[in-house]
């Protein structure tokens, strides 16, 4: 490849980055609680499902009941999947990624992280987005959005599909995507630093005692 043929490239490469940024969308949804019935999903923000976001939002709500009670996480899930019910093989997949990780679908909520073991702020807030890519096939009733984890690195894709007569946003498929797994919460990670482990455990006191201790003639000069 020549000179030219890279500046050509890179010049490529800039303009469609350019237009990728032009377009990026972000959606913030703000719930008082996650809903524990189908009464209570219809009564959230977004619950006409007329927008591909709203859907997207309310999915990952159905995932947080999914995992304090399976069985109504089901419910709520289909009912946001529209005309196709979740298969055998959906409901042994939920089953296999969610057991022994509650946490994972509250880690797409504001305020959680690795270090409080997911734990969000309420009320809770989840942010949507889109890019300049995302309604690419918006015309053949596809649309795709992004969820960011506060325990993964990237962005990741839900596909949501329209249904005309019902004028609604359906999840498509199954975003079995959205289930890899993130880093561990700190509770289960025994490498992690606890400090409540410091405040009982007389060495790491000691250690930690004898750290501030220096920080202090460190920062008064003193070596």
């Amino acid at each position: 490849m020549g000179f030219l043929d890279k500046l050509k490239e890179k010049a490529s490469e800039a303009s469609t980055a350019i237009s990728a940024s032009a377009g990026n969308k972000s959606y913030e949804f703000t719930f008082s609680k996650i809903p524990e019935s189908l009464e209570e999903l219809n009564a959230c923000e977004g619950s006409d499902l007329a927008k591909p976001e709203q859907t997207a939002a309310l999915f990952m709500l159905a995932l947080c009941e999914y995992v304090e009670n399976p069985d109504m996480g089901i419910q709520m899930i289909n009912a946001l999947k529209g005309p196709e019910d979740l298969s055998t093989y959906d409901m042994q997949f939920l089953k296999e990624h969610l057991s022994d990780k509650k946490y994972l679908p509250k880690s797409y909520f504001a305020g959680t992280s690795p270090a409080n073991n997911y734990t969000p702020t309420f009320p809770l807030k989840i942010t949507v987005s889109e890019n300049a890519y995302s309604r690419s096939e918006e015309s053949k009733g596809y649309v795709r959005m992004w969820l960011k984890s506060s325990g993964a690195d990237h962005p990741r894709e839900i596909t949501l599909r329209y249904k005309p007569s019902d004028k609604m946003w359906f999840v498509n498929g199954f975003p079995g995507g959205l289930l890899s797994g993130i880093r561990i919460p700190a509770a289960e990670d025994k490498w992690a630093w606890s400090a409540e482990k410091n405040k009982t455990d007389p060495v790491c006191s000691v250690m930690l005692n004898e750290d501030i201790i220096i920080r202090h003639f460190q920062e008064a000069g003193l070596k």
